[in-house]
């Protein structure tokens, strides 16, 4: 039985994202996996629980005989030279143990930066497997900091065996930047677990409503997601000042500064358990993605999108080449006048046919059948 050893740059215990939900995937395909990653100094706004029984405070977890969990501190402030090389050394001895004791066939890296993890001896023991799931060059930082993420994220590609990328857009950039084979890399988008956001879910909701309405005639209507500078919060303000009578829910962590005077039929809930979420979801009128348009957001294949298909719900997102793909089940705009229409019409009626197709589309891009594909590569 082959033996994974998946590095994520995000902690088991956060939003529960591409990472967690193919190493679960693969584990129940036969697949022995260790999950190695970061783990936040302090829980706040940094952990989030996926479901009630879970204990945040364990570094080594246990999930299934198949699925173990590696978890581990290392010193903040790590954008100093200094300090990221003693975390790199600190992290790749940490690694080194789990190889001798483990003997991985495949080590999957996320990011760049984690083949600082991985000794001389490991990367030529094992296959490496490159899981690309953003443009990480486009992402902002300074002149030195994105030279030193394209030198070693070109180092990454030379060595490894396989190469995946979750959008079409960051398969491009990566040929575009290191001039390499299409051939050479094997796009698996992001998907949704199909048993977990199950319209059957909503049966279980009880009388009192996790979602309060302003009033009898108000919509309810909902982000869920990080509350990051990607998300447009000024034009969901501004819908939510012109759109009176409805209530705008803003549901997971948020990392900027939010204004300190808003309309108030905006609620920030924070964050929500992952097994919670479909019943959110199935609460609300309208769902929405209101997204920036940056170079960061141009390359993501966005989860959230089979997510609130999944529930069949109305959605209305931002337009760009890899929202497109959702374009007969998603209403998609590209400027506040567009947006402002889909607000006025949507979330009033529903269209059985039309959630079908939305919960036909959600099965068929299921997280088991990404896991499958990957399954492709790990031979």
């Amino acid at each position: 039985m082959k033996r994974v050893l998946y590095i994520s740059l995000v902690d088991w215990f956060w939003i529960k994202q591409r990472p967690q939900q193919l190493c679960e995937q693969l584990s129940d395909l036969n697949y022995y996996v260790d999950y190695f990653c970061i783990r936040a100094w302090k829980n706040k706004n940094k952990v989030q629980k996926h479901s009630e029984g879970d204990d945040i405070g364990l570094n080594n977890i246990e999930i299934t005989d198949k699925l173990r969990i590696f978890r581990n501190h290392v010193i903040p402030k790590g954008k100093y030279t200094l300090i990221n090389n003693i975390n790199g050394l600190y992290l790749r001895t940490k690694i080194d143990k789990l190889f001798s004791d483990n003997n991985y066939d495949f080590i999957v890296v996320t990011h760049p930066s984690q083949l600082l993890y991985l000794s001389k001896h490991i990367r030529q023991k094992a296959k490496i497997i490159y899981d690309c799931m953003d443009s990480y060059k486009d992402f902002p930082m300074n002149k030195y900091s994105k030279n030193r993420v394209i030198k070693l994220e070109k180092k990454i590609i030379n060595i490894a065996s396989n190469i995946i990328v979750s959008s079409t857009q960051i398969k491009n950039n990566l040929i575009s930047t290191y001039k390499i084979s299409s051939q050479s890399i094997k796009t698996i988008n992001n998907g949704v677990d199909i048993n977990n956001f199950n319209i059957n879910k909503l049966s279980q909701v009880t009388s009192n409503e996790l979602l309060k309405k302003k009033n009898n005639i108000s919509r309810k209507i909902t982000y869920i997601g990080t509350i990051s500078n990607w998300v447009d919060l000024k034009l969901v303000i501004d819908t939510a000042d012109f759109f009176k009578k409805d209530t705008f829910y803003l549901i997971g962590p948020i990392d900027i500064d939010v204004p300190k005077q808003l309309p108030d039929n905006i609620i920030f809930t924070g964050p929500k358990r992952y097994e919670l979420i479909p019943l959110y979801i199935g609460e609300s009128d309208i769902l929405l993605m209101p997204f920036k348009l940056n170079d960061v957001v141009k390359s993501v294949n966005p989860v959230k999108l089979y997510e609130y298909l999944a529930m069949g719900k109305d959605i209305i997102a931002t337009k760009y080449s890899e929202t497109l793909r959702f374009s007969s089940l998603v209403y998609l705009y590209s400027s506040k006048k567009e947006f402002f229409h889909y607000i006025s019409i949507l979330g009033k009626e529903k269209n059985e046919e039309t959630i079908e197709k939305r919960i036909l589309f959600a099965k068929k891009n299921s997280w088991q059948s990404r896991a499958s594909a990957l399954t492709e590569i790990l031979r």
